[in-house]
């Protein structure tokens, strides 16, 4: 199974020493490295690759740090990115004058491996913690706002739901017949959505038992297969054997797997291999995967995935809140769920869950 992406980070510095030094300390920590050697390239890396961290040299011909990280901070794409400065002047003004331009921390020149650690270790934390408390806010200002809309939507889309069938049962004209049909058929469309809101709003898990996660997976495939029709799904289970259970509650675990195997289906329009997998993890966890040979989602967009009302799909296949419900669900049980993906290599998302 893939591992979680680690952590990228770029290093702005024109010393190569510098740089080659940051390069092979950084990979030692397990990081993805992206080095660039002056303010221009520097610029131009941390808009097209996106790092989750930016080491970033004052003092460097052309652009300085401090502009480089002013712009840094006017754009939409990378203003919200920590930036660590790197800087050997000494008066305590040069360093303001970072912080001000948006510097999240400063490092002096030459730099204290020990240090220089601690400090990116934090600031990617603080990072992780800022995404979180983000999240959070906006599941539950948008569950309130979704439960009074499921509620005020749904009584009037019955009746006009009702009428319409009740329209259909009368003798009419067959340019009727086809108007009757399709407004109905978009009422239908709007009551499936008004669903899809509902279990994102309503309180997901309900009770949390030993579930055997294999058996659970079977049941989704079985009721997600019954919408592929005529399509041409290469299934592949890859499942372990005497896995223990998991701490789960059944039905909404089931409502997971649906949703991912569902997903993955919608981006095979032409078919394609849909692989499953679970297996015995580390620190007494479970891991589960859902793998699909689709076209794979563009770097811009894996981490907007889980926000709802994210989506990708077009015609309406889908509202975007598949995986904003499985994430919800699966951090209610005390799970991780991630996605991994290439343009072209399909994706796979991971969970883990923690034994009984």
């Amino acid at each position: 199974m893939p591992k979680p992406r680690a952590a990228r980070i770029l290093a702005v510095d024109d010393d190569k020493i510098i740089s080659k030094a940051l390069e092979k300390l950084l990979q030692h920590e397990g990081y993805e490295v992206i080095l660039a050697s002056d303010g221009e390239s520097g610029l131009r890396r941390a808009r097209e690759d996106d790092p989750d961290l930016i080491l970033l040299d004052v003092v460097m011909p052309g652009k300085s740090g401090i502009e480089v990280c002013e712009e840094l901070r006017r754009d939409r794409r990378t203003r919200e990115k920590p930036i660590l400065m790197l800087t050997s002047l000494k008066p305590p003004q040069d360093v303001v004058l970072g912080l001000r331009a948006g510097a999240n921390d400063y490092v002096s020149k030459p730099f204290n491996a020990e240090e220089l650690r601690a400090r990116i270790a934090t600031q990617l934390r603080n990072q992780r913690v800022l995404q979180r408390m983000v999240q959070i806010e906006k599941a539950l200002s948008l569950g309130r706002i979704t439960a009074s809309l499921c509620h005020e939507i749904n009584n009037p889309l019955h009746v006009v739901m009702g009428r319409l069938e009740m329209l259909l049962r009368q003798e009419l004209d067959e340019k009727q017949t086809r108007y009757a049909q399709l407004a109905l058929e978009n009422a239908r469309r709007i009551q499936k959505l008004i669903k899809y809101m509902r279990e994102y709003a309503e309180p997901s898990v309900h009770s949390k038992d030993a579930c055997d996660i294999n058996d659970i997976i079977e049941s989704a495939i079985s009721i997600a297969s019954l919408t592929w029709g005529k399509k041409e799904i290469q299934l592949e289970k890859e499942f372990g054997k005497d896995i223990p259970p998991v701490i789960g509650d059944r039905e909404k675990l089931q409502q997971v797997f649906i949703n991912l195997i569902t997903n993955a289906e919608q981006v095979m329009p032409d078919g394609g291999q849909l692989t499953l997998r679970t297996s015995a993890g580390p620190d007494r966890t479970i891991q589960a995967s859902v793998t699909d040979s689709g076209k794979g989602i563009p770097k811009e967009n894996l981490e907007r995935v889980f926000d709802p009302f994210f989506t990708t799909k077009e015609n309406w296949t889908s509202p975007g809140l598949g995986l904003s419900v499985a994430r919800r669900i699966i951090e209610e049980l005390e799970g991780t769920i991630a996605i991994s993906s290439e343009e072209g290599k399909g994706a796979t998302v991971e969970i883990s869950l923690p034994m009984a």
